[in-house]
């Protein structure tokens, strides 16, 4: 069974800011690990370990041995996180690749005047910190928890075992790199040549297909997300994405519930990119 490590709320500390960054961040560093380690004991140790199990049935691993998945097992260390806690900043070397059991993670980047632009979410069952796979520079994102968290911390010298054994294996990674960059080159593309309107209609019907979850009174995005998250994710303020969201409401296209949107109308919504 992997080792668990619970990172206590009160007790992580910002170990270092991105330049000219103003957002407190709690960052998770492998002293403040060693230093803040919180174990759970007997039954209750067991019963969590046996909750996060890798498993072959994940796209990622389909194509690994039994061997190979309990050696990741084995090897692999869970981070238990609260929300806002910094997994690593622009400028920490890469060591490990990194998977999602539970929660949901933020990666962005900020930008020289200091603003924060979101680049994606991502929840279970999904990886990131792959590109030091492929390289030996240092993170160029920032990557913190969202949500309370459960994340896999797998050394890259076992994956990189692993990639020269299983062809399949590094095709898969191959293809999660191909896809991000991709979906990041194409939020480039919108950001520089839409208007706030069509970028905010467009990042709610993707969340909708990620997140959405069909009720009596139209599709509800079942992910809370607060306006200045949405304008990280469009390059926007938060006023505009507010001002925007109103007309969007006056318009009957969505509505809004405790920092959760419901679509009302998705015919309108496609019409406006």
């Amino acid at each position: 069974m992997p080792r668990t490590r619970k990172i206590n709320q009160q007790k992580s500390r910002i170990s270092r800011k991105p330049k000219k960054s103003t957002s407190k961040k709690k960052t998770s560093t492998k002293k403040e690990r060693k230093n803040i380690t919180k174990k759970t004991k007997g039954r209750k140790q067991k019963k969590q370990e046996k909750s996060y199990v890798f498993s072959n049935k994940l796209s990622l691993f389909k194509d690994l041995s039994t061997r190979d998945i309990e050696q990741i097992q084995k090897n692999a260390e869970l981070l238990v996180l609260p929300k806002r806690v910094v997994v690593y900043l622009p400028g920490d070397p890469g060591e490990n690749l990194f998977f999602v059991h539970e929660g949901r993670i933020k990666i962005s980047k900020i930008t020289r005047d200091g603003r924060e632009i979101t680049l994606m979410y991502l929840g279970p069952g999904e990886v990131f910190g792959e590109n030091c796979l492929f390289n030996e520079s240092p993170r160029r994102e920032m990557v913190e928890t969202s949500d309370n968290s459960v994340i896999a911390v797998i050394p890259k010298s076992l994956i990189e075992k692993m990639m020269k054994r299983q062809p399949n294996f590094l095709l898969h990674l191959f293809e999660i790199v191909s896809r991000r960059r991709q979906s990041v080159e194409d939020r480039v593309q919108h950001l520089l040549f839409r208007d706030v309107g069509a970028k905010l209609a467009e990042l709610i019907l993707d969340l909708s297909q990620k997140y959405g979850v069909e009720e009596d009174d139209g599709t509800r995005i079942a992910m809370k997300i607060t306006h200045q998250e949405m304008a990280n994710l469009i390059g926007s303020t938060r006023e505009t994405v507010s001002l925007t969201l109103s007309q969007f409401r006056k318009q009957n296209l969505v509505r809004l519930h405790k920092r959760q949107v419901i679509i009302l109308d998705f015919k309108e919504l496609r019409a406006l990119l």
